[in-house]
């Protein structure tokens, strides 16, 4: 074999190999809640949103490998195709006894569907965690605009997924579509080039088999971003700034982690009107992955005060 046969060899063996680890699972490996409607089954509660009263289609939906998520995520794949949906309202839906409407829950998810990118059988640990974020369509437009999520994880049983397994803070298995907490302005210190806002970030909360942030923690805290000039109608993420490091008005603050509770930030000055609001940080070795919504929004306003009241703080669940 010549040199230069050996180098194309090379070459489309790594090519093939690429492939391979990109590739979905060849055999099925279901995400879902398989005892919904029975008093082993859970769901996902999306009591209070647009959501509750409302069929299919639902929110978009993520899933991946547990802190691997580069090698491992849903990919291209049709969160919603139709008659293939991985969220339903089975109540409306299907007219599911013992469900009420509101309680959504994990339906066709697999690592084999197409557009996978990887597969759950190649990863330590095995956990697959699932993710949905979305502007609260009830609201959207709106200067009570909210953002909500929620971030779960269980590991397998003979390679499916039962989401039945999650456990709320009660010790139940419905699990609360949470809302995206805004941050609560401290103090406003206006500067000669910036202003920097104190501002109190409550932590996210994401649920596994043990309940809230066990055995793994799934979040890893809280981005804060700005609007300036109108008061914003929206929690879709576009058009939403990161905030300033007070340090360095030129560099971005970056990660709030779980815990710190209170944060300076800065944003520009001048005579129009600042907005925060939040967005969370899911935990990840490789990646960095935000919700895809904001949280409602908050005025940057001389003596810290709140534009509106609104300052959604969370459900008490989150807690």
């Amino acid at each position: 074999m010549t040199q230069g046969n050996r180098l194309v060899l090379a070459v489309a063996v790594l090519a093939l190999s690429a492939t391979a680890v990109r590739a979905a699972c060849t055999s099925p490996s279901a995400i879902m809640n398989f005892a919904a409607g029975s008093a082993k089954g859970g769901a996902f509660s999306f009591a209070g949103t647009g959501y509750e009263n409302k069929g299919v289609p639902g929110p978009p939906v993520r899933f991946w490998a547990f802190n691997n998520f580069t090698k491992a995520n849903s990919g291209t794949a049709l969160t919603y195709d139709k008659g293939n949906e991985w969220l339903v309202n089975p109540a409306l839906d299907y007219k599911a006894k013992g469900m009420k409407p509101g309680q959504w829950v994990g339906f066709q998810m697999n690592w084999m569907s197409p557009g996978v990118e990887g597969c759950i059988t190649d990863m330590e640990p095995a956990r697959t965690v699932v993710e949905f974020s979305f502007a609260d369509p009830a609201r959207e437009g709106t200067k009570e605009h909210a953002g909500y999520y929620a971030a779960v994880s269980v590991d397998h049983e003979n390679w499916n997924f039962d989401l039945d397994r999650l456990s709320n803070a009660q010790g139940g298995h419905d699990i609360p579509v949470s809302a995206i907490a805004a941050p609560k302005i401290d103090k406003v210190e206006a500067g000669k080039d910036h202003t920097v806002v104190t501002v109190q970030v409550q932590d996210p909360v994401s649920f596994s088999e043990g309940g809230p942030n066990k055995p793994v923690t799934l979040v890893a805290g809280t981005r804060l971003y700005y609007k300036s000039g109108d008061e914003p109608r929206s929690s879709l993420a576009e058009g939403w700034l990161p905030v300033m490091d007070p340090a360095d008005g030129k560099k971005e603050l970056g990660l709030v982690a779980l815990g710190k509770g209170r944060v300076q930030v800065a944003v520009p000055g001048g005579s129009a009107p600042v907005w925060l609001a939040a967005r969370v940080q899911y935990a990840d070795a490789g990646s960095v992955l935000l919700s895809t919504a904001v949280s409602s929004h908050v005025r940057v306003a001389a003596g810290g005060a709140a534009s509106g009241g609104r300052e959604r703080r969370g459900d008490k669940s989150e807690k």
